[in-house]
């Protein structure tokens, strides 16, 4: 097995540099410079792989609002020129995608079989990336997720940690609900799925909304003087739509592999960048 990591500035590909590095498995990694998977031509050069695990993506939310066609040439055609490479060499593509591909209607985690419906362009883009990928083989992993955090670029929990340790005073969306994961957890439990097909769910054990995950960070800080305060998602001005409720069930993943809840990851990241 040679694994080829697309997105090598991603939080998720730096886990999974360390984890294959950590079991031994022959892999190479590239980033947008080297290769553009929005190229198809420069993706199709690509050779001596035998699993593509795809971490590369366009992940703000409000953002693609604005940059629809960039939103979709990253999670929707890169993702195609991936599907098509893989097909033609014989190989697997691992792709992730999310939780927003849902509208939040239920009250009850999320299903692999609830149909989609997403409200942001974010999340319609990302859908297309998953259709892209079932076109292209059934034999192919996709595994969605949802509030990742990890190593690398801003997430969430980086956000917040900064502005904790500044002292300021934080108003945080207490009506939209999910789950966090910890991108180390998701690597660890992508190797699990390896050679499973088809669609999977996985995140972290815990449901909360975003105003209760920020007072769980606040409590891994040594010591912060904030103030946060619970704010509806209507009063909060954002461009992209989000769905209130987009807890996944990860009955299905549970088969295969270990769900971990969050907040041993949460710990473990918050002291490494403090």
């Amino acid at each position: 097995m040679k694994v080829w990591l697309v997105g090598k500035s991603g939080m998720l590909c730096k886990s999974f540099e360390r984890l294959l590095l950590e079991r031994g498995i022959d892999f190479f990694v590239t980033d947008e410079r080297q290769v553009d998977i929005c190229d198809r031509r420069a993706v199709a050069n690509v050779s001596g792989y035998s699993h593509i695990v795809n971490c590369a993506a366009y992940t703000n939310v409000d953002g693609a609002e604005k940059e629809i066609t960039r939103a979709f040439s990253v999670n929707r055609d890169g993702v195609q020129n991936l599907a098509e490479a893989a097909k033609k060499k014989g190989a697997k593509l691992v792709h992730f995608s999310t939780d927003f591909v849902f509208d939040g209607t239920k009250n009850v985690p999320y299903v692999e079989e609830d149909r989609p419906n997403p409200l942001s362009v974010y999340g319609k883009s990302k859908y297309e990336g998953e259709r892209c990928v079932w076109d292209a083989s059934e034999k192919n992993l996709v595994i969605r997720t949802s509030w990742l955090f990890g190593d690398g670029r801003s997430n969430f929990v980086k956000t917040m940690v900064g502005l904790l340790r500044d002292g300021k005073s934080l108003n945080v969306v207490s009506d939209q609900v999910g789950c966090p994961t910890c991108s180390d957890d998701l690597a660890l439990a992508t190797l699990d799925l390896l050679e499973c097909e088809g669609l999977f769910h996985y995140s972290g054990v815990g449901e909360l909304s975003w105003y209760e995950f920020a007072q769980e960070i606040a409590s891994c800080l040594p010591k912060s003087d904030s103030q946060i305060q619970p704010i509806l998602a209507d009063a909060y001005k954002s461009l992209a739509p989000r769905p209130a409720y987009s807890v996944l069930s990860t009955k299905k993943a549970l088969k295969y592999t270990i769900v971990r809840n969050w907040k041993k990851g949460l710990e473990d990241y918050v002291q490494r960048i403090i």
